[in-house]
């Protein structure tokens, strides 16, 4: 049996959640209204039962992503890939460029980055164009910079960026 929480994450995912009869009527008649609690209002359980279990999954689900807390990362570089290893030198060259290579690196994946605050720079290598703004720089993923174009932009964009620096 699935609990509330797994059924509003299967409901919010778009999974129906399907139940034996017998224990969709257990659950009805315990909780089901007092005659004196209903007084001129219509019976709770003639709503649709779909409709008040999706409201209560997606309020379940609102609430738990408000209590999520960002996370600072004062003074680091985030890296919005998979962990590089040996990092290449085009690395450093473009950290070096941009007056950052005495910064930590930190790996992170999309997810965490929605939750990071107070960086020196995201970098998020998961975009075929080449930009940079308020501390994110995207660029493609690094095996694909090796190409001359983007090679090209990507380092008339760095000149940029440090000539507005200065």
């Amino acid at each position: 049996m699935l609990s509330d929480y797994q059924r509003a994450v299967l409901t919010e995912l778009g999974v129906m959640c399907w139940q034996t009869q017998d224990a969709a009527q257990n659950k009805r008649s315990q909780h089901a209204p007092k005659l004196s609690d209903v007084a001129g209002t219509a019976p709770k359980h003639l709503q649709s039962n779909s409709q008040v279990t999706k409201a209560n999954a997606l309020e379940k689900l609102n609430q738990l992503k408000q209590v999520q807390e960002r996370v600072s990362y004062k003074d680091k570089i985030i890296f919005q890939c998979e962990k590089i290893e040996p990092a290449p030198a085009v690395l450093n060259d473009i950290l070096l460029a941009l007056e950052m290579d005495n910064h930590a690196v930190v790996y992170l994946t999309a997810e965490q980055t929605k939750l990071a605050k107070d960086y020196a720079l995201l970098w998020s290598m998961q975009h075929n164009a080449i930009e940079f703004s308020s501390n994110t720089l995207s660029t493609p993923p690094i095996n694909e910079l090796r190409d001359p174009v983007f090679k090209k932009t990507l380092w008339q964009l760095l000149q940029k960026v440090a000539e507005k620096k200065s």
